[in-house]
């Protein structure tokens, strides 16, 4: 079989047919800076930088995508939240900004053109996508209505509101998916290829399945039908079975699934493509024989009907990942997820 272009890989895979071989996705954001050593703050100010350690990492690890995503506090920056940045991991969103109930009313609806971090990213999807063309997929985010809260009020905040104050529960997700729609058709139109839905609160990890499915569902299918592309539901390294038939029912294409879950039975219970489900946490010290022997163990279940495509199982390489085992997924992804 001759090889293939990575959206054609991609594309081949998501259709169930038979690619040269198994996609390898990995999300790099924050590690752009450990690639280029440089404060994670300053790289994420640099368009340049960034799209530069884009194409560089691509192409020195051999994944089959590229993504204009910074990090998930970005988007509640645009709200009015503040962020918190480390010299070695991800950046972390700053004090919530709902502290009351009464403080929803004021939310507003942020204008991506007015918002300098978002306006980064599109402007850094524009030149990823004016690059690669249609050869290399380009992965835009979305943090989901439902989730987005998390960081706006805080956990167990947001569950007060799921329990006393419908009225307020509701006026705040609408204001939320009226953003994650305008900002994933944003990116989409910058060239992004698809959207990865963000959505941890769609886990049972998370939230109990009739919660869920009673406040959330059918926000997200909205918010999943009125983006103009296809989407990725990513649980951010929580376990998917428990949801996967009202995930699928959202509309979605693919599913992020959690190290802790098997491949085989994710695909047996819905027609989904799954992406997973290397632990990041785990890579962190990881051999190379053991990473090796994990992805041989995945291609094994996963291969089979395909449907697959190699990934972590969180969204984004942790900083502490050494480059040699990154260098060793893509050799084993040769070694093992090759299908003829």
């Amino acid at each position: 079989m001759n090889s293939m272009s990575s959206m054609e890989r991609l594309v081949t895979t998501i259709s169930g047919e038979t690619p040269d071989r198994m996609p390898l996705f990995f999300l790099f954001t924050g590690y752009g800076a450990k690639e280029l050593e440089i404060a994670p703050k300053d790289y994420f100010k640099d368009i340049d930088l960034v799209v530069k350690a884009q194409f560089m990492m691509q192409q020195k690890y051999r994944t089959d995508c590229l993504t204009g995503f910074l990090y998930t506090s970005l988007e509640y920056e645009a709200f009015g939240g503040s962020t918190i940045f480390s010299n070695d991991g991800p950046p972390n969103a700053g004090k919530p900004i709902i502290e009351s109930f009464e403080d929803i009313n004021r939310l507003q609806v942020p204008i991506i053109d007015q918002c300098e971090g978002l306006k980064r990213v599109i402007n850094i999807t524009k030149k990823l996508k004016a690059r690669a063309g249609n050869q290399i997929p380009i992965i835009g985010v979305v943090v989901g209505p439902c989730s987005m809260p998390i960081m706006q009020m805080g956990f167990e905040r947001y569950i007060q509101l799921l329990y006393e104050d419908k009225e307020s529960l509701n006026k705040l997700l609408k204001v939320n998916q009226e953003f994650a729609v305008n900002w994933g058709n944003a990116q989409l139109k910058a060239g992004a290829t698809a959207i990865c839905y963000f959505n941890p609160i769609a886990s049972t990890e998370m939230l109990q399945r009739d919660l869920y499915e009673s406040f959330c569902y059918d926000i997200d299918k909205e918010t999943i039908n009125l983006i103009n592309g296809p989407t990725a539901t990513h649980l951010a390294s929580a376990k998917a079975l428990p949801t996967l038939d009202l995930i699928e029912k959202t509309g979605t294409q693919i599913v992020a699934i959690s190290a802790k879950e098997s491949i085989a039975k994710v695909k047996n219970k819905s027609k989904l493509t799954v992406l997973g489900n290397l632990s990041g946490i785990n890579m962190c010290h990881m051999t190379i024989g053991e990473i090796d022997n994990e992805i041989k163990l995945i291609c094994e279940e996963g291969m089979k009907g395909g449907r697959v495509i190699l990934s972590d199982n969180h969204g984004e390489i942790p900083w502490q990942v050494p480059k040699e085992v990154l260098l060793a997924c893509s050799a084993s992804i040769d070694k093992w997820g090759k299908y003829s």
